[in-house]
């Protein structure tokens, strides 16, 4: 498991596994997602049994988990300054250059 060394707000958390790394202890179940390399962005306090067609995830709630899985591609982690809202996304170049994490910044819905 690795922890990124990042300055995010107190109270939000982030982590990374591989395949080989046992479950985390995790507030609640990640909001797992269908990715498809592309830029919907869904509310994962949502996200229930079915994985949504989606390539990004945010979440106001405390203890809502957003999840991403990435092989070739990158996981990018945004926390809005006050800690309120966070967003994962699954950055491949498809969905780099189609604006993934644009989407992902518009649905945070945090001022500029």
């Amino acid at each position: 498991m690795i922890i990124p060394d990042w300055s995010a707000p107190p109270g939000v958390r982030a982590l990374v596994t591989t395949r080989g790394d046992g479950p985390p202890e995790l507030p609640a179940p990640p909001a797992w997602l269908r990715q498809v390399h592309g830029i919907r962005v869904v509310d994962a306090a949502g996200v229930r049994d079915e994985r949504p067609q989606a390539d990004a995830s945010f979440a106001r709630a405390p203890g809502v988990v957003c999840a991403v899985q990435a092989a070739d591609c990158m996981p990018v982690l945004l926390a809005a300054d006050d800690g309120r809202v966070v967003a994962a996304a699954h950055a491949g170049w498809r969905g780099l250059a189609a604006g993934v994490i644009e989407a992902a910044i518009a649905a945070m819905q945090v001022p500029g």
